[in-house]
């Protein structure tokens, strides 16, 4: 089997056909070639039938091959957009096309995932959505947060207080359907006595709410709401913790 055989069986480049393949110090460089000319597009909004200006070689990086890095190489067309200006034209195996129509990208909550995936080699413009189970942890710990900053601010295990506040963080995380009845009597006395925590209890609950319902109905309204409420768990969270800081001073 040759080179660019095995290698258009490995890319699966849309719209192109490996012409050549080079070895060197920076990686794999592929050149590839479309298969069929349609009209001209721009790669930024989609518009046809522009002025072509020029073509050029253009090089993109593309998923490595093993630990080689691997650049795809076209010979393009430069066009003139009234809405964009300068572009190249648009086709399937560049990514210069890619981020008009890029599927949403599903990570965790790491920051080099997401800043892999804002890199120009990768897709810019692509709507980045958090798992699910890693949106409802940080939900847990920012509640959780203010469990801990209300038994500070009341003596911690000193007072009888914060004994109490210490034993609600069960009654606080957990499905109230799965509660034991001690926990939910807990809960009923933190709506009774204690606001930040009963608001904390309402916020995380409206998360899960939330999220179960995006899981249900894949929608992008649910998962706005969803980060909305994770972010006020969070700001509620800071606020408290200043506020303790400020009484302990």
């Amino acid at each position: 089997m040759r080179v660019t055989t095995a290698l258009n069986r490995m890319l699966k480049l849309p719209g192109a056909l490996v012409k050549d393949v080079a070895f060197g110090g920076e990686g794999v460089v592929v050149t590839v070639g479309l298969r069929a000319r349609r009209r001209s597009a721009c790669s930024g909004c989609g518009a046809r039938g522009l002025l072509i200006k020029e073509r050029r070689e253009k090089s993109w990086r593309h998923l490595d091959l093993g630990a080689s890095r691997c650049y795809i190489e076209c010979r393009l067309r430069r066009l003139y957009c009234p809405g964009c200006g300068d572009v190249y034209e648009a086709v399937p195996c560049s990514p210069t096309s890619r981020r008009t129509r890029s599927p949403p990208c599903r990570i965790d909550m790491s920051a080099g995932y997401e800043k892999a995936i804002r890199a120009p080699e990768g897709l810019p413009n692509a709507q980045v959505c958090f798992d699910p189970f890693h949106v409802c942890q940080l939900g847990g710990k920012a509640a959780d947060q203010v469990r801990r900053a209300e038994y500070n601010r009341h003596g911690r295990s000193c007072t009888g207080e914060g004994k109490w506040i210490k034993g609600t963080r069960y009654s606080l995380l957990k499905n109230t359907a799965n509660q034991t009845p001690k926990q939910l009597a807990k809960l009923a006395d933190v709506v009774l006595t204690n606001e930040s925590m009963y608001r904390a209890f309402l916020l995380l609950g409206e998360l899960l709410r939330q999220t179960r319902r995006r899981q249900r109905a894949r929608g992008s309204a649910e998962a706005r709401d969803a980060r909305v409420c994770s972010q006020e768990i969070v700001a509620g969270c800071k606020l408290v913790g200043r506020s303790s800081q400020a009484l302990a001073t």
